[in-house]
């Protein structure tokens, strides 16, 4: 009978269930069925039975036990190469004996052509000479010719190799044979090793830590740290532009020399994070936030800058909602930020700008030609406001912060302290500024002055106003005192939150200028009559006596005698003038007011913070001059808490 041309290996999955497996090839007997479960060989009648045994088509394998789940289930032909018949002279050739015995060697060729199949072969046309003797080929590796392409024992041993393949391991010097392409123009081709050291957040387990909190692992840790400082990138300028992000990785960076910047965010969204520019010197700032929608700079700290830090300069177009967040500036030569024309709706949260202190004398001051927060824009335009600063602080800057025709502008949270001028200054026509929870200390105090207006404060606190901290000496401030914890100049409009005005509350407001102060308590005297020329009197809640003790009113709480209006129904006439000074505890205070000429009223501010106890009694005291008119008087008290 004939034999087809068949494949003589069959290969399934088990399932843990099933148990029979179908071969496709003929085989003379069951023995000539070689079967492997995942490369392990079973054996017949012990763990399988076969069926088929003489059929063309093949037949079954049966498992007493069904291979497990996933198992590879093999079965093969592999028959002995031996001939069994022996046909005897003149003997008989029954068909059963002799096309089994002629079937035989085809079914071997068959056999041995899928061994073949499974072997290491070369082209047809070549000629290959024969491998070494065993003795040659110990511990050696096959290779092939570099010129000739035919097989060859290697020159090294395999003792070596492995003995080459572990002190490289040991060393990390494995991963310098595989290269590396990073997508994009421009990139170089490295090895897996620079990649990957290369990595911004370096393990102590790179350094021998063990991590299991018995173990020392300062060292490792420690040589970890010095490792990752090790790392510094020059560079500058760079532009990025739609939806580019810079992620520095916590990475040192320093600018090249006289580069107007270091990094430029133009157009839409584009994005600096996570860099610590460790020497900013030669650029004019390090940052320029140019023309553009939604910038971002966050995770930021800029050092040692001879010009600026961050400047928002969008030239003759617009930087719309830029956002800064946790960034640190330090050591800076100009403006710690820097906000020009055009700019709208800045959102800056967790911002530290310390531009450094100058030696002097036995002490440090701030350093002069500084200011932390510098904004320019000009009124007129809703589209160049929106600003919101929320937790910045400025400190040791000659000004910490500086707006000039500003607008639209909140400031919640924020610190100005320790500054040789004012820690907040307004000027030119600033318009609707809001400052809720600020601190100011150490500083010449808050300036608010040219036509701004609509200025409001709430919770302000001004703290050691003009005093020189421990670190300091004479020539700490820019300027002699007097220092006033709010000073309103020229024709500036302010308003502050009385209730939450925390400090001394000194103040010092232009004869143009407006500052209307809420809260507090106010108190009013009135003579309910007429007071004749050349006279002392005490106002009293209602009239006027001439004995103190009978006009006595107690402070309700410590607190601060912020301002006097005097009042009278008309002017003393000619040179004439009405004087009106507060006393506590029977004491003259420098709070006086002085009706003079044609004047019939008059707000006073004293020319030092007075500061008087719960309980102290508070007067006001007139004096009219000799030949003043007769007029009914009044006297309104402004007290603030602590």
């Amino acid at each position: 009978m004939t034999v087809s041309a068949q494949t003589t290996v069959n290969s399934s999955t088990g399932n843990g269930v099933t148990t029979v497996f179908p071969y496709a090839f003929k085989i003379l007997r069951d023995a000539d069925l070689e079967v492997l479960v995942d490369g392990v060989v079973r054996t017949l009648t012990t763990h399988y039975t076969v069926s088929g045994v003489g059929v063309d088509a093949g037949g079954n394998v049966t498992f007493l036990s069904a291979p497990a789940n996933g198992a590879t289930v093999v079965r093969r032909r592999n028959m002995q190469f031996l001939r069994a018949a022996d046909y005897q002279y003149q003997g008989d050739l029954p068909n059963t004996v002799l096309n089994p015995d002629l079937d035989a060697p085809v079914m071997m060729a068959q056999q041995l052509q899928e061994q073949v199949g499974r072997s290491v072969r070369g082209p047809g046309g070549e000629t290959w000479d024969e491998l070494p003797a065993a003795a040659s080929r110990l511990d050696k590796l096959l290779a092939f010719d570099a010129t000739t392409g035919a097989p060859e024992l290697s020159t090294f041993t395999q003792t070596q190799l492995a003995s080459a393949v572990a002190a490289a391991y040991a060393a990390g010097s494995t991963a310098d044979a595989v290269t590396f392409l990073q997508e994009g123009t421009g990139a170089v081709s490295r090895s897996v090793q620079a990649k990957l050291r290369d990595q911004e957040n370096l393990s102590p387990f790179d350094f021998g830590a063990v991590g299991d909190g018995t173990a020392d692992d300062t060292t490792a840790v420690s040589n970890m740290v010095t490792a990752q400082a090790s790392k510094l990138f020059k560079f500058g300028p760079v532009t990025l532009t739609n939806n580019e992000w810079l992620d520095f990785g916590y990475q040192r960076a320093k600018s090249n020399a006289a580069a107007a910047h270091m990094v430029k965010l133009t157009n839409f969204a584009p994005v600096v994070s996570r860099m610590y520019v460790s020497d900013a010197s030669g650029a004019t700032y390090t940052f320029v936030v140019g023309a553009s929608r939604f910038p971002r700079l966050t995770d930021l700290w800029v050092l040692n800058g001879d010009g600026g830090g961050i400047n928002f300069d969008p030239d003759a177009s617009s930087t719309n909602k830029p956002i800064l967040r946790d960034v640190v500036i330090e050591g800076f030569e100009t403006n710690g930020v820097n906000v020009e024309t055009n700019v709208s709706e800045i959102n800056a949260v967790n911002v530290y700008i310390d531009s450094g202190t100058t030696a002097a004398g036995s002490g440090a001051i701030p350093k002069r030609g500084t200011t932390g927060w510098r904004q320019n824009t000009p009124v007129g335009s809703f589209a160049v406001g929106g600003h919101l600063l929320t937790n910045v602080t400025v400190i040791n800057s000659e000004v910490g912060f500086h707006f000039t025709d500003a607008q639209l502008t909140t400031m919640a949270n924020c610190i100005a302290d320790s500054t040789a001028g004012y820690g907040i200054r307004l000027d030119g026509a600033c318009d609707y500024m809001h400052f809720n929870s600020v601190f100011v200390g150490t500083t010449m105090g808050v300036y608010v002055g040219g036509t701004s207006s609509h200025i409001n404060f709430s919770s302000l606190s001004t703290v050691a106003t003009g005093s020189i901290p421990p670190w300091g000496d004479a020539t700490f401030y820019l300027t002699a005192g007097p220092y006033y914890d709010l000073t309103v100049a020229d024709t500036a409009e302010v308003k502050v939150e009385g209730d939450s005005w925390f400090g001394r509350k000194q103040v010092s407001v232009a004869a143009g200028a407006t500052l209307n102060v809420n809260g507090g308590e106010r108190r009013l005297w009135d003579t309910n009559g007429t007071v004749a020329a050349a006279t002392t009197i005490y106002l009293d809640d209602d009239g006027a006596l001439a004995t103190e003790g009978d006009t006595v009113y107690r402070m309700p709480f410590d607190g601060y005698i912020f301002s006097l209006d005097a009042y009278a129904d008309g002017s003393p006439g000619g040179a004439d003038t009405f004087i009106y000074t507060v006393r506590v505890s029977a004491s003259d205070t420098a709070l006086t007011a002085t009706i003079s000429a044609a004047e019939t009223s008059k707000r006073a501010y004293p020319a030092t913070a007075i500061f008087a106890n719960k309980g102290d009694s508070i007067t006001i005291k007139l004096v009219t001059s000799a030949t003043a008119s007769a007029r009914r008087h009044t006297g309104n008290l402004h007290i603030l808490g602590v």
